[in-house]
């Protein structure tokens, strides 16, 4: 039976699957939570998600920009807090919205309801506690001026919260994913892109062959590039991008095929080569080590619930 060693990469790329997967479960606790609040899912998932944007007592809209700077539209950021402030538990301000402590509270207890239902879950023991001794040590190192790792930072537990092994391993793997951003979007940005059009450039580049979970689709058509981008982007947005890649050199266009030219190839692979540079920079495992890691990591993550 062949050995499976872990890259570095490919634990990174288990982080946001392992984020993903780890509420697949938790359907009946939310809509109880739901049912007693009396709000929609949409107005649960709106302020709970929320939470790290508050600054003093308001969530400003430019900080879904920041946080994420590759979408030109979010409908579904704007519509869910429409309905949070139809639900009283938020009001709207010229800049953002006001979340009413009533809305505060439930997403308090909707991320600490989270975390009860991650501390029931039967999971491998010995794995979980392994992974959370080396993510949490990884995730101290993260510097102090990473701003959207400190986001994720809000959501730690509550001092009054028992402290479980899952819960540390739930709460670097944020943290450290989010310090990924940190260095993905300072690389592109050195670069001289803007997020909408790097997002564009993206989508036609081939990931690493150790990456699955997060593997971008390598498009080679305007109609598939307008597809992936239809959340984010409006068709005439994608192509605008397209010409500002073409005019760069990084991509050619032949009627509806676009494909990255040796320039754009070059340049998408050296801003991962600089991510990758910057965050493992405060990496400390060795061979053995990181694919220890892996292993227990996919041993947690596979025995999560399945949706």
């Amino acid at each position: 039976m062949a050995v499976m060693t872990y890259t570095r990469r490919q634990i990174v790329d288990m982080l946001p699957e392992y984020l993903t997967k780890r509420s697949a479960g938790f359907g009946p606790a939310r809509e109880a939570l739901m049912k007693e609040a009396g709000v929609s899912a949409d107005v649960l998932g709106t302020v709970t998600t929320g939470l790290i944007f508050v600054e003093g007592d308001k969530v400003r809209r430019e900080m879904y920009q920041w946080r994420s700077p590759y979408a030109i539209k979010r409908p579904t950021v704007v519509d869910g807090w429409s309905k949070v402030v139809a639900a009283g538990l938020a009001e709207a301000t010229p800049d953002g919205w006001r979340p009413r402590p009533q809305g505060i509270a439930l997403a308090e207890r909707a991320q600490r309801a989270l975390r009860d239902h991650l501390s029931g879950l039967p999971l491998p023991a010995d794995a979980v506690r392994r992974a959370a001794d080396a993510l949490e040590r990884i995730a101290e190192r993260i510097p102090s001026d990473a701003r959207r790792a400190a986001l994720a930072r809000k959501l730690r537990p509550k001092s009054d919260e028992p402290v479980a092994d899952i819960l540390r391993l739930n709460r670097s793997a944020a943290e450290l994913w989010y310090f990924r951003d940190d260095c993905h979007i300072r690389a592109w940005q050195a670069a001289g892109y803007q997020g909408p059009v790097f997002d564009v450039l993206s989508h036609l580049w081939s990931s690493p062959p150790d990456m699955q979970w997060t593997k971008l689709p390598g498009a080679t058509s305007l109609d598939q590039l307008a597809k992936a981008m239809e959340q984010r982007q409006e068709r005439s947005d994608v192509d605008r991008a397209v010409q500002a890649l073409v005019d760069r050199g990084d991509i050619a266009r032949d009627g509806d095929s676009v494909r990255l030219t040796a320039t754009g190839q070059g340049s998408r692979d050296a801003i991962e080569d600089e991510t990758d540079r910057s965050y493992f920079a405060i990496w400390e495992l060795d061979d053995a080590a990181t694919s220890r890691l892996g292993e227990d990591l996919r041993a947690v993550i596979d025995a999560l619930p399945k949706a």
